[in-house]
């Protein structure tokens, strides 16, 4: 792999490398590109990752080629406290609920030489004092922030633009890229190289930043950055019709996305489609939002020489009725529009239907070489399927197996007597099965499922009937749940941001549970999108679509157990669609070759055998 990366590099090429588990594939593409003499940008599928290069694999390659590399992690500006923000909120903090943790902020701001919210252990993923302290790309003022030159993201900028080597994620890379090249927020320095690594994911992230939504959370935003702007001197009238312009936004914002609330209808994305009734009304109060986001440009227009602050919120709302004017006709074929609540949360959105023509045009085509790495790049043994989706007309191809022995290191688990997801008793089924699997297993297991909903009704069945402590995604960062789920036996409960970019190697980890088989949601507005165009090309959107994006996400999920050649785990999914159904042989020949069984007894005497030997079962 090392090789063929390195001639990619130095050819210009595009290479797809899929790598298996225990490969070393991060060193087989760290190293030749520290060697290739080019800037080399490094993309990875989750900032996790970004934080494992750096404090893992590039400290071992600079040992390993005995020299320092030039190197820096890069990630999006939302990930650092931003000190003008940091404040501000501490200005507030004294008529908040928050003011201990915005001091423990600002104590933390003052010493450390990041400002990476990674390093903050405390907070959790959702903590709504994060949003206080730092800043979108919306609300960033540039160079124009009073506190532009100790900015921890312009200090990370200019590091990045020195270094050899860039370690970003693929929602930063694909957020400039879809931006343009002239962009003045743009992040990412200019490269002459880039390497993807979880490139399987590469789809779903363009699809997102190619993508334009209007949310009650930007707007709300929006407002009341509004409101925070100090307004300058001058006429009072205008002062006064600024305001009210504000109030009378706010009112047709929250009008618009309580009508957009009644067609959707329920806590789920629906696929827009303007019909009378609640869509008329919905239709009506966006166009009442364009006008009023109109008269709010006009009134900052009117206060005379405003501020760069004011300059910017004026970008905004020009920007935001752009975008608004868009998704609320609807006409745009090449899109899916669809509309998203839950819980407060309600957002219009629109999203292309095919990326692989953008990613041909602004990536592929450029001339840069890219790798493409992953454990899961091929369906059915071909990259056909990654290759239609992402626009790749050329380019290198190479598959290498896991040097691990499946054989013997694992065992895969499902069960023929569990109903059928769609069955109503599949949901208790699974926390039953849940339960007697992990006390064979004693804890040391990863449960995952395909949807929130299915995780939180199982963890609710399970949790009070578990012998072992039991975790849940979303009750910590991340790594911090990772680092508690190694520190003894325990359970982790967790969605789809656990299928993949996780590594738990030894014992800590030993059983992998899947609810289901890892088809994309028939209901989803972009798959609904994806499926009608297929159709409408004569092809079977099954086979060619739905299939080979499943069984690419169900190796994502077996790759979490066998981390290194002294590992040994059962894998336990629990859909029997995999032996009944034709197309089970589709996903058996894209795992690893490990032995299958349905007997639960095969499972014990797995878990009971210090050393090892699975059952041989036939994998038909």
């Amino acid at each position: 792999m090392a090789r063929a990366v390195a001639d990619a590099l130095d050819a210009d090429r595009t290479l797809l490398v899929e790598a298996g588990t225990g490969t070393g594939k991060t060193l087989a593409y760290l190293i030749p590109a520290v060697l290739s003499g080019k800037k080399v940008v490094i993309s990875t599928g989750t900032r996790a990752l970004q934080d494992q290069l750096a404090s893992r694999e590039l400290p071992l390659v600079e040992r390993a080629l005995d020299r320092s590399v030039d190197w820096c992690v890069l990630k999006g500006r939302e990930n650092y406290v931003c000190l003008y923000r940091l404040e501000d909120a501490a200005g507030q903090a004294s008529r908040s609920l928050l003011p201990g943790a915005v001091d423990a902020v600002r104590r933390w701001a003052g010493e450390t030489e990041t400002g990476d919210r990674a390093e903050l252990a405390w907070l959790a993923d959702d903590d709504p004092l994060w949003p206080l302290v730092s800043v979108t790309g919306d609300q960033c003022l540039g160079s124009a922030c009073p506190r532009y030159e100790p900015c921890f993201l312009t200090r990370a900028k200019r590091r990045a633009a020195r270094a050899d080597l860039v370690i970003v994620n693929h929602a930063l890379f694909f957020a400039d890229l879809a931006a343009g090249p002239h962009a003045s927020g743009s992040i990412v320095p200019h490269h002459t190289a880039v390497i993807f690594d979880e490139a399987h994911v590469l789809e779903e992230v363009a699809t997102s930043h190619w993508g334009v939504t209007v949310s009650r959370h930007r707007v709300r935003d929006l407002l009341a950055d509004l409101r925070r702007e100090p307004l300058p001197g001058g006429d009072p009238s205008g002062r006064a019709t600024a305001f009210e312009a504000v109030d009378r936004l706010q009112a047709a914002a929250e009008r618009a996305f309580d009508a957009l609330r009644c067609v959707a209808g329920s806590d789920a994305a629906t696929r827009l489609r303007w019909v009378p009734d609640a869509a008329e009304r919905a239709a009506a109060s966006g166009l009442d939002l364009l006008a009023r986001l109109g008269e709010v440009k006009l009134a900052i227009d009117a206060l005379g020489a405003p501020s760069e602050g004011w300059a910017r919120l004026a970008e905004r709302v020009a920007a935001l009725g752009r975008d608004a004017r868009f998704l609320w006709r609807a006409e745009d074929p090449a899109y899916v529009f669809w509309v998203e609540t839950n819980g407060a949360v309600v957002r219009l959105s629109a999203s292309p239907l095919d990326v692989s023509s953008i990613l041909r045009e602004t990536l592929f085509s450029s001339g840069t070489p890219c790798v493409l790495a992953s454990a899961t790049l091929t369906a059915g043994g071909s990259f056909a399927y990654l290759k239609s989706r992402l626009g790749i007309d050329d380019a290198q191809e190479l598959a290498l197996a896991s040097p691990f022995n499946y054989q013997t290191q694992a065992l895969v688990y499902v069960p023929r007597d569990l109903p059928l997801p769609r069955d109503p008793g599949f949901t208790d089924a699974v926390a039953d099965e849940v339960v007697r699997i992990v006390a064979a297993s004693r804890g040391r297991a990863f449960v995952l499922f395909t949807s929130h909903r299915a995780l939180d009704a199982v963890f609710e069945m399970c949790r009070r009937r578990l012998a072992y402590p039991v975790l849940k995604q979303g009750d910590g960062p991340r790594m911090a749940l990772i680092e508690r789920f190694q520190a003894e036996p325990s359970l982790l409960f967790a969605t789809m941001g656990f299928w993949q970019g996780i590594d738990v190697p030894g014992e800590a980890l030993s059983c992998v549970v899947l609810d289901k088989l890892p088809f994309a949601p028939p209901d989803d507005p972009i798959v609904q999108a994806r499926t009608d165009a297929l159709k409408h090309d004569g092809l079977d959107s099954f086979a060619a679509y739905h299939l080979p994006a499943a069984a690419i996400w169900l190796k994502q999920g077996f790759g979490r157990l066998i981390r290194s050649r002294r590992d040994r785990g059962v894998i336990a999914i629990l859909d029997r669609r995999l032996l009944t159904h034709g197309y089970g042989r589709f996903f058996l020949e894209s795992l690893p070759p490990a032995p299958v069984t349905s007997s639960f007894v095969e499972v014990e005497n797995f878990f009971g055998s210090d050393h090892g030997g699975a059952p041989r079962v036939d994998r038909d």
